[in-house]
């Protein structure tokens, strides 16, 4: 049978993006460490971020443009996973781990005039220190609500007994309440952790939700958790059955105080929404994969979702965000050689997005910080909409060769056909320039590069570029 794709790239976005370099880090070591963007009250761009083998974690203030005035929060130890808020008196408010052997406190900090007041809210013994603080998916989720009181999500592990925990430790305003959110054992079998990517929201009542990836054998889920007053517990479900997309997700609570989800969905983007009835699932049209995904979104004024990302290798940096559609073919700092790690979106009340993330770039190496103007929706036509592409392949596993139409809307931008192998190097490239009819291109690929030697078996991806985006499919090749 056909596998059918059809995008749904309805509109070209563009944007200009003002983009600066905040500090710089060693090469290799840092990509994968944690940062944290918060605006202020002001509308001022705060960055949070550890450097130096995660040995020094550093704040960083925005006061002109290319000017970032820097502090150090911590330094001596080994620190992971920051993240930054402000709060109702545009106080600065930061989470992240302390690590000595194998133990990894928990602090929360506060900024007043002579500094940063740091208090320890729990601690983590065992395996998860010495590990999987190197994963970017390990965060601390950090919220305040209308009192100005933190909570902190973030992922545990007990030794004694093998469990790796979601907990959530809330300030009363005088201790901190210390909650678990989900326990379970090691997933089998490997041990490592279930659950991943905390996402903590606080609404206008002062409810406080939680959203994370739950890993247990081949069945995943995305649970929503909503902290119950009433019954002194946490009450959890799934919202998203079976996604398996990356793990990296991100929550919004909109001014209904209805929770949102951006996501991954086997390779595809996602945003689910809960419609008072049932959760709600809607593909953004954009494929960034599985490997070294991440995600982070913020509602606008109207309670659109925005979707900042950074996909697996073939993707890069790209930001979305729908209105009555999803506006699509934005990509960041594509001359850079690399980006990894977290990466962080804020919207401003003029809903103009700000962004930062990590690169590299063959001989240098930092931390990012971008702000968009949004300037509208390309076609040369005038047009806002695009209209579908789609592509066919078959058949899909191939042995001798496989067909790949490329649809009937060349003429919209469609430049070239690609052809990746699993480490991202390109083996096949079809230009499709020439094509000036818009009629269906049919191209047949025999397994072969562009050189004409043959391909071992295993997994590509076929990529159309458009001025709509990139689309990534993938298509497996029999011995």
């Amino acid at each position: 049978m056909n596998l059918i794709v059809v995008f749904l790239c309805v509109k070209s976005l563009s944007i200009d993006w003002s983009i600066e370099t905040v500090d710089t880090l060693y090469m290799n070591n840092e990509l994968n460490y944690n940062h944290s963007l918060a605006l202020d009250s002001n509308e001022i761009a705060h960055m949070i971020f550890n450097k130096n083998q995660k040995h020094v974690l550093k704040y960083a203030t925005r006061i002109a443009a290319n000017n970032w005035v820097k502090e150090t929060v911590d330094s001596g130890l080994f620190y992971a996973c920051p993240n930054i808020a402000f709060d109702r008196n545009n106080i600065a408010h930061c989470s992240y781990f302390e690590v000595t052997g194998n133990l990894a406190r928990l602090y929360h900090a506060y900024r007043d005039s002579t500094g940063w007041i740091k208090t320890p809210v729990d601690s983590i013994l065992g395996i998860i220190t010495n590990y999987w603080f190197s994963f970017g998916y390990f965060y601390t989720s950090m919220a305040l609500d209308t009192l100005n009181r933190p909570a902190i999500a973030f992922i545990s592990w007990d030794p004694a007994d093998s469990v790796f925990y979601v907990k959530c430790d809330r300030f009363n305003g005088i201790t901190w309440d210390t909650t678990v959110v989900e326990y379970d054992s090691a997933w089998s079998p490997h041990v490592q952790p279930s659950d991943w990517s905390p996402s903590l929201k606080i609404n206008h009542n002062n409810t406080t939700y939680l959203t994370y990836y739950h890993i247990f054998s081949q069945y995943d889920t995305i649970k929503l958790a909503r902290w119950s007053d009433s019954i002194n517990n946490w009450i959890k479900e799934p919202s998203i059955n079976e996604p398996y997309g990356g793990v990296s997700i991100e929550m919004g609570i909109n001014q209904q105080d209805k929770p949102s989800i951006a996501h991954g969905v086997d390779v595809g983007l996602c945003w689910s929404y809960f419609d008072s009835l049932t959760w709600q699932t809607e593909y953004t049209g954009i494929d960034i994969g599985w490997i070294s995904t991440h995600i982070t979104m913020d509602l606008d004024q109207n309670d659109k979702p925005h979707i900042f990302f950074h996909g697996d290798p073939l993707t890069g940096l790209g930001y979305c965000y729908k209105d009555s559609v999803w506006n699509t073919g934005v990509w960041l700092d594509t001359a850079v050689h690399n980006h990894m790690g977290e990466v962080c979106l804020e919207l401003d009340r003029s809903d103009s997005p700000h962004v930062s993330f990590r690169f590299s770039d063959f001989d240098t190496a930092g931390v990012k910080y971008a702000k968009g103007t949004i300037l509208g929706v390309s076609d040369e036509n005038g047009a806002d909409q695009i209209d579908p592409i789609s592509i066919v392949l078959y058949p899909n596993p191939f042995r001798n060769k496989i067909r790949i139409a490329a649809g009937e809307n060349l003429e919209l931008g469609c430049q070239f056909l690609n052809i990746y192998d699993i480490t991202g190097r390109l083996v096949k490239r079809l230009d499709l320039r020439s094509n000036t009819s818009g009629r269906l291109l049919e191209f047949y690929w025999d397994g072969k590069d562009d050189k004409d030697n043959s391909l071992p078996s295993g997994i590509y991806f076929v990529q159309l570029k458009s001025r709509g985006g990139m689309f990534t499919k993938k298509i497996i090749k029999l011995e």
